[in-house]
């Protein structure tokens, strides 16, 4: 994975060159086949299984359980998506079950390796963590506005188009 690659992904475009060569060598690459499960809805994220991933190419599939009434997140997402923001920063349960709709290569950074990173790079684990938090923010804007407009127009037609490919009610 080069630093062009990272600078391209908007998590990683407030970092420097040196930043990013840092980054570049903490991000451990593999490949995985496809219907490989990244995260399962409901399981608990342990030190050893919380990791954030780069797709770095191929598709994952983002899928969680239908609750009561509502509709739920199916969709898939592909090159330059971050997956694990959450997991990476807390110990709380996968909202979603993450797989590999085809071959995917992904960098991951391991809970353990962020650590590490306030150990030696505190500098840098903070930038990081402030840029997922800006991230985070974001979607969470993204998010309030698509709800506020169902709410104004009663009509939640683009959140389904946006989060639920199936279409069933």
């Amino acid at each position: 994975m080069s630093e062009s690659y990272l600078r391209s992904i908007p998590l990683f475009q407030a970092f420097d060159d040196k930043q990013l060569d840092v980054l570049e060598r903490i991000l451990v690459e593999q490949t995985y086949p496809r219907g490989h499960v990244f995260m399962r809805e409901g399981d608990a994220t342990t030190s050893m299984s919380s990791a954030l991933f780069v797709i770095i190419e191929g598709d994952v599939d983002v899928a969680s359980r239908r609750p009561d009434g509502g509709f739920a997140v199916d969709k898939t997402v592909g090159r330059g998506s971050i997956l694990g923001m959450i997991g990476l920063l807390d110990h709380g349960r996968r909202s979603a079950t993450v797989s590999a709709a085809s071959s995917v290569r992904a960098a991951h950074l391991s809970r353990h390796a962020f650590m590490e990173m306030y150990k030696s790079k505190v500098d840098l684990a903070a930038k990081f963590q402030f840029a997922i938090a800006q991230q985070l923010a974001r979607d969470i804007r993204n998010l309030d506005k698509m709800l506020r407009d169902a709410v104004l127009h009663g009509d939640d037609a683009s959140i389904r188009e946006r989060f639920d490919r199936s279409g069933a009610e």
